[in-house]
């Protein structure tokens, strides 16, 4: 039942997400100005912040740091075309943002990071499913770190607290095909050196 319920507020999550392409658990801030002011340039800046997100550059999370190419997201998606590559040194990709992007300030600085779940295939069967940490610069997404979670796993849930990344999800079992999950496990993660780490993985109840 736990489990069947937050799929279903997964589900609610992404439809939110297509129709207005706003991302969960915004917290505005700003300094100077009346508050109605701070409330309106705040809103804005992160509005631009996730179409940046939505429309920006990324890295296959099998072969990052591999010297291999970006590619262009379009909307959240990434469709096999050369349009898409970013150089000659790109390769085949099909990649979807997951979920709204949670923002969360990685680098503490004071400004809203975010952390977005890739979907890709790479042209074989495999459906990988990866993190992935956008640097806030100036306004603009930077790709700094990626991890793969694994092939055709299921995701309940995600909640960044005090630095450490929890994604709950269901995995393959000893027995599982895969094309079937049936394992609820708990992946956590850490920011640290502009990469990203496995603290540990739990079995949930």
């Amino acid at each position: 039942m736990h489990h069947n319920i937050n799929r279903l507020v997964v589900l609610i999550g992404v439809l939110a997400f297509s129709l207005n392409a706003q991302p969960r658990n915004i917290t505005l801030s700003a300094k100077g100005g009346s508050s109605a002011t701070r409330h309106s340039r705040s809103a804005l800046a992160k509005r631009k912040f996730i179409n940046l997100l939505l429309n920006g550059e990324y890295y296959n999370s099998e072969n990052y740091g591999s010297g291999e190419g970006p590619f262009r997201l379009h909307n959240g998606k990434c469709k096999p075309r050369a349009s898409d590559w970013v150089s000659p040194d790109s390769s085949y990709v099909e990649a979807t943002i997951m979920l709204p992007p949670i923002l969360y300030d990685f680098d503490h600085d004071d400004k809203d990071d975010a952390l977005v779940l890739l979907g890709e295939n790479f042209g074989g069967s495999g459906y990988f499913i990866s993190i992935n940490i956008m640097l806030n610069k100036n306004g603009a997404p930077i790709f700094t770190a990626t991890k793969t979670l694994g092939d055709r796993i299921e995701i309940d849930s995600i909640t960044v607290v005090k630095d450490t990344i929890s994604v709950y999800s269901v995995v393959h079992g000893p027995n599982d095909p895969m094309a079937w999950v049936t394992m609820p496990y708990v992946f956590k993660l850490v920011f640290q050196n502009k990469s990203l780490a496995f603290v540990d993985g739990t079995h949930s109840n």
